[in-house]
């Protein structure tokens, strides 16, 4: 570490904050990889947040409890979701919300970090799940009042 302090021109908390970011890549990369796709019920999403040092909670339905079909797609969703919590919002908690009604799967996804400045930009992350949705013929709405939710509904 020190070394490689030395060779670049960035400033110590400038470089621990690159160092952060390689970690919480790694450990999404490292758990992608080792996830078995047979049966998932969102203990991989409690690992995940586990190795980032994120809390999860989770109100209505389970990940177990979903259409098996739909099970997958939510699991991307939320994997990218818990990453830009950490990476955007220094966020410790992630509320995971999932309800049916009438044909429809309803999901809410907020965190305690950060509020973001400004408007949001859809970037990697955002990009990805909006993706995600649309192929679903799903829609997604991002809303920052008191924190910020990332709400998903997706025909059954």
């Amino acid at each position: 570490l020190t070394t490689a302090m030395t060779e670049t021109d960035l400033p110590e908390e400038d470089f621990g904050a690159v160092l952060t970011l390689w970690r919480n890549n790694a450990v999404l990369r490292g758990n992608e990889a080792e996830t078995n796709r047979e049966g998932r019920t969102g203990l991989e999403i409690e690992k995940l947040a586990q190795l980032l040092g994120i809390c999860v909670k989770w109100t209505n339905l389970t990940l177990g409890e979903v259409p098996k079909r739909l099970r997958e797609i939510l699991i991307m969703i939320i994997r990218e979701a818990i990453a830009n919590a950490v990476k955007h919002a220094e966020a410790e908690t992630v509320m995971i919300d999932i309800s049916i009604a009438e044909k429809e799967l309803s999901m809410s996804i907020s965190n305690d970090g950060r509020k973001p400045e400004g408007d949001i930009k859809a970037g990697g992350g955002l990009s990805n799940i909006r993706r995600i949705v649309e192929m679903q013929r799903g829609s997604l709405e991002v809303t920052v009042r008191k924190q910020f939710v990332l709400s998903v509904k997706i025909p059954i």
